[in-house]
């Protein structure tokens, strides 16, 4: 009885990868998720021992949810671009990279936020050129 509740979880996993337009098998999968989430807190800790200068490491949740992600669209490219790889190594890969990743990610956001009116300003200008009177 205990097998079959088993089978039925990786079923689950295999039909959600086969959403996502994964086609590694589920075992595979989570074995990626469970290396990327530990590649993941093992940057973390390097980040909060202070090893990297003026980084701030991501809390437990943010950690989490970040290697998860980043471990999700790794997947996705490794399949196309690297199929002859486990999927696993760049899974663990992207994990401990997401750590290093996301303050940049967040820090391009905030730039780009900042300054979305001068870009918006510069994007009509250059896509659609032509006097701002359009009264005639």
């Amino acid at each position: 009885m205990m097998q079959g509740s088993a089978g039925n979880g990786v079923d689950i996993v295999t039909a959600i990868l086969i959403a996502l337009g994964l086609s590694s098998t589920g075992l595979e999968f989570l074995g990626g998720v469970a290396l990327a989430v530990a590649g993941a807190f093992s940057a973390s800790r390097i980040l909060a021992a202070g090893m990297v200068k003026n980084a701030i490491p991501l809390g437990f949740i943010g950690t989490l949810t970040t290697g998860l992600f980043v471990s999700v669209i790794v997947a996705l490219m490794a399949e196309n671009m690297l199929p002859s790889w486990p999927v696993q190594l760049p899974m663990a890969v992207g994990g401990f990279l997401s750590s290093f990743i996301a303050p940049l990610v967040l820090k391009i956001a905030a730039r780009i936020s900042s300054r979305g009116d001068i870009i918006a300003n510069r994007a009509i200008d250059r896509f659609l050129p032509g006097s701002d009177d359009h009264r005639g």
